[in-house]
């Protein structure tokens, strides 16, 4: 995918034309590509990732159980101050201690009172409002969820409903699907991590990924391009979400060009923020191996004009012709 960015760089045939106030400014940056770097020796250091000792915080509920005679087992808060008040023991700190220091902390101060020769004290988290993980984006039911346990990508996937699927037949798309490669986000790894869990997602190694509170899974949209012009089928086309899409694949997609289409006139139409770009492209070049494929992004068009469109662009400039490409998006729409 670098490969086919770096050729649309420096394609001489590449151009950003004012007109009608549609085109300004130079060419844009070249931004991130489709599918974002993977790392695989970062995915797999995650598959095994152990959850941080996380400390106790007021408002969260545990239960603790002392093993012998008289056990105690009642369940309790944290107060604003960060304590509980224990049995025999009187008021205990419990928030910005683990669970195992809470243990030790207990343990101790039971002998301290005389109560217990060698107290085995278990303590066991009811509830940690805090401890969440969030999934957004394009699932069924986004959300916060709690996060009990090592928990994993799969699962929190499905509490959310799963990835939304607005596919409808011979790839011709009204919604683009949920991509495939969905994002971490979590705290202590510095950046956001892409996770490809590929077009089954039961069966991905990656899904096994364990999540811990503060997690949180972003779920985009794989995108669409546009076929528009001297095409068997023009159309809106759903992007694949586990490679990149090429001007060849678009092609093969729509049917074909005609025979009354401008293989040599072709064009890439893309938009960035509010400003668009015309690419110039001789398909029959790129179909003969002469010019490398070129990749897509979400929302290009391909425009192969007829014949009869030959004449209305070149009298009226580029803004004839993507206006004739947004009519057919928009009809699309």
């Amino acid at each position: 995918m670098r490969a086919g960015w770096l050729w649309f760089v420096m394609l001489p045939g590449f151009v950003a034309l004012p007109c009608s106030g549609q085109f300004q400014g130079a060419v844009p940056a070249v931004s991130a590509p489709l599918a974002p770097p993977l790392e695989d020796a970062l995915l797999q250091s995650l598959l095994h990732a152990q959850g941080p000792d996380e400390r106790y915080r007021v408002d969260d509920v545990i239960t603790v159980n002392v093993y012998g005679p008289g056990g105690l087992g009642p369940a309790e808060r944290v107060q604003a101050d960060g304590k509980i008040r224990f049995p025999f023991i009187g008021l205990v700190q419990v928030a910005g201690l683990t669970l195992n220091e809470l243990e030790v902390s207990l343990e101790a101060k039971l002998k301290e009172q005389g109560i217990y020769q060698n107290p085995q004290v278990s303590v066991d988290t009811v509830s940690q409002p805090w401890a969440t993980v969030a999934v957004e984006g394009d699932v069924l039911k986004p959300g916060v969820f709690p996060a009990f346990g090592n928990q994993t990508l799969l699962q929190y996937l499905t509490m959310a409903g799963g990835l939304e699927d607005n596919l409808n037949s011979s790839n011709l798309a009204t919604n683009s699907s949920s991509s495939s490669i969905v994002t971490l986000v979590r705290p202590s790894l510095g950046h956001p991590v892409n996770i490809p869990l590929g077009p089954d997602l039961q069966s991905s190694s990656y899904g096994e990924i364990p999540l811990f509170p503060g997690d949180e899974i972003r779920v985009g949209r794989v995108g669409q391009v546009y076929a528009v012009g001297a095409f068997k089928f023009q159309g809106a086309y759903a992007l694949k979400n586990t490679s990149p899409t090429t001007v060849i694949q678009l092609m093969a997609q729509a049917g074909g060009i005609g025979f009354e289409g401008e293989r040599g006139n072709t064009s890439i139409i893309r938009t960035d923020g509010d400003k668009q770009f015309i690419m110039k492209v001789d398909v029959s070049r790129i179909l003969n191996g002469k010019t490398p494929d070129i990749t897509l992004q979400p929302n290009d068009i391909l425009f192969v004009p007829t014949n009869a469109m030959k004449a209305a662009i070149k009298g009226g400039g580029s803004g004839v012709l993507v206006s004739l490409a947004n009519a057919e998006v928009v009809a699309y729409h």
